[in-house]
């Protein structure tokens, strides 16, 4: 179905399909783009959401995921999909960004990523829960 999509796209837009990706191999590929992109119509957590962050990759993504308030935590978006014109003015706002702002982003997500990969403070509350005291 994408390929045949992909293929009947205009010729200004340049789709390339990057075929299967290994488990092992997903941190680097998503490295190696600017941006996550997945305007989803739902997600129960959005596992692929989480690997883009944890590689430091910023998401633009919808607002029907667990992912929410990106642009406050200012490591990504998350858009409504009833509003279309949202995603491509932030498309458009992400493809001309500078490189000293895109890189000031991605430092954003890395420290967001710090904070995810943070959970003491969730094993101490679940201690403090379920603890006999």
């Amino acid at each position: 179905d994408c390929q045949e999509i992909i293929n009947k796209m205009p010729s200004r837009i340049h789709v390339e399909y990057k075929g299967v990706l290994n488990p092992e191999e997903i941190p680097r590929t998503l490295t190696q783009f600017h941006f996550f992109f997945l305007p989803t119509t739902g997600e129960n957590f959005g596992h692929a959401i989480l690997e883009s962050l944890l590689s430091g990759t910023p998401v633009i993504i919808s607002n029907t995921t667990p992912w929410t308030n990106l642009v406050d935590l200012g490591v990504g978006w998350d858009l409504p999909l009833y509003e279309p014109r949202s995603f491509l003015k932030v498309l458009r706002d992400a493809t001309n960004m500078e490189g000293k702002q895109y890189l000031e982003l991605r430092k954003r997500v890395m420290r967001y990523r710090e904070k995810i990969l943070d959970i003491e403070p969730q094993i101490e509350g679940y201690n403090k829960l379920f603890s006999k005291e």
